[in-house]
Formats: structure tokens, sequence, C-alpha cells
């Protein structure tokens, strides 16, 4: 096998030791996917227990969807892919039943932009994707629109969806999103959540795409 599928397959067994070191899903629930190339991605398999599972079960498709190897993709191949194809900067996908994330889901509500990590990450509001059916391309158009600008979304009645450029940034959006959904549901019995004004919204959401950009290029201050 061509060493960049390898790359991408060794990043997603990571994505997966996340996935559960954190708890934001189980069983064999959510599922994760790295970008090879412009033509490949890696993703993880249908119906396998995370925790019985190997770097060579980690399967490889092409744009179409079209896989190598007996593997059977995750039944939400075609959202990974919708996104892959909308975002060329997004390199890494991470989709989560994270319980508070989900509970805000199940509500089918946006998550104001509240929280400053919240705004500088993932870039502000939280918005809920549309109800569509698992594994629809339906949905995954729904999540492309619900991502523009943005670095997470709710999916309505099911779950959440975090990107990144690279798999380290998507978990660290899966990880906010799902302290800023508990923060939200906590404070909203108490009232209405206050929303951060839009000019420091722009500030720290440009404050962030500056260092991290710097970041990936090896340029920040030590």
């Amino acid at each position: 096998m061509k060493k960049e599928f390898v790359i991408a397959q060794e990043a997603v067994m990571q994505g997966i030791q996340s996935l559960l070191e954190k708890k934001l899903t189980n069983g064999s629930w959510g599922n994760i996917s790295a970008r090879v190339n412009d033509e490949y991605i890696a993703i993880t398999p249908s119906g396998t227990m995370y925790n019985k599972l190997t770097k060579d079960m980690i399967v490889i498709s092409n744009m179409e969807g079209e896989t190598q190897g007996k593997g059977i993709p995750s039944s939400e191949l075609p959202m990974h892919l919708a996104i892959y194809k909308a975002y060329p900067e997004v390199q890494a996908i991470v989709h989560t039943h994270s319980p508070y994330s989900s509970a805000i889901a199940t509500l089918q509500r946006n998550i104001p932009a509240i929280m400053d990590d919240q705004v500088s990450i993932l870039g502000g509001k939280v918005r809920c994707a549309k109800y569509a059916m698992s594994g629809s391309e339906e949905l995954g158009e729904n999540t492309v629109k619900a991502l523009k600008n943005r670095n997470a979304c709710l999916w309505a009645n099911h779950g959440a969806v975090c990107v990144g450029q690279s798999m380290d940034e998507a978990f660290m959006c899966a990880e906010i999103l799902e302290k800023t959904a508990q923060i939200y549901l906590l404070a909203s019995p108490l009232g209405r959540p206050v929303e951060i004004n839009e000019e420091a919204q722009k500030h720290l959401r440009d404050f962030y795409l500056n260092k991290y950009s710097k970041r990936q290029q090896g340029l920040e201050d030590e």
C-alpha cells in the first residue's frame, strides 16, 4: 500500500484512540476520516467496535465513493466526501455522538456565540444542520451548508461533526463543541446566555486563524 495511504490510516487510528479516551462516543457509533490527497480519503469501517479496530481495517475511498480492499466504509461516507469536496482546506473529519452536543441537536437548535474559545476556534455560532436520513446525500448537503465558515456543526436529532486542517485540530474542535454545549445547557435554565458582540467575534476568530496559520507553517514564536 502507498505510504500516503498508510499515513492517513494512522491518522484515523489516532483519531479513534482520542474518540475513546475523550468519551465522545461509544461502541462503533460516530466515524472519522482523514484526507490522503485530492483523490482519496481514509475512513473508519462500518459496524466495527472501535476498541477492536486495527489499522488495516481502515478503508481507503476515492472521491466517487469507490473503495479499495474488503472493508465496508462507514455509512456516512457520502457526508465525508461532500465536506472534502466543498472545503479543500479540511484534512480531517470527526463525527461524534457526544451527549451534550447531541442533546441540543434533539432540540434542532443552534448554539449561540457565547464563549471565547467557541468563537475563535469553531468560528462563532454553531449551526444545526437540517434533519436528513443518515448516509444520505441530503445529509451531506445540509452538513456542508451548516459548516460554512465554521469548524463544527450539529446534526438534527443525531450528533455533531467537527473538521480541521489536521486530526488534532478536528478533535480540539470536538472537545470545545462539547464543552460549549454543556455550558449552554447549564446556563439556559438561569436565563438567556448572552452572545459575544460581532466586533469581538471577528477579532477572536481572526487572531486564531492567523495564529494557527503561523503554527502550521512553523513560523510561530517559541
